[in-house]
């Protein structure tokens, strides 16, 4: 910033003052900036975590019922056949409609 002399000391020291406060003003504004951006970071972060915990979860739980059915089918294999048939035949009808 140029230095503007005006002849006035009170108007000077006044200018000088407001440069001062300018700076600071700039300085703290920097800082905030990287506070805020460090906050959003870690923010991000711990939902990043949490989702991947989320998505483990369901992963477990998706393999468990597959279990659950794998073992339903083994148990009755004749009845799994014939609700594959139905369900086969239902979604036959429906995309056979145009």
């Amino acid at each position: 910033m140029a230095n503007i002399s005006t002849g006035n000391a009170a108007i000077d020291k006044e200018l000088s003052a407001l440069r001062e406060d300018l700076a600071a003003l700039r300085s703290d504004l920097a800082g905030l900036a990287a506070s805020a951006g460090g906050a959003a970071a870690a923010s991000g972060k711990a939902a990043y975590e949490k989702v991947k915990d989320q998505a483990a979860k369901a992963r477990e739980e998706a393999a468990r019922a597959a279990e659950a059915v794998g073992r339903e089918i083994e148990a009755r294999p004749l009845t799994s056949v014939a609700i594959a048939f139905g369900v086969g035949f239902l979604v036959g009808k429906l995309l056979d409609r145009r």
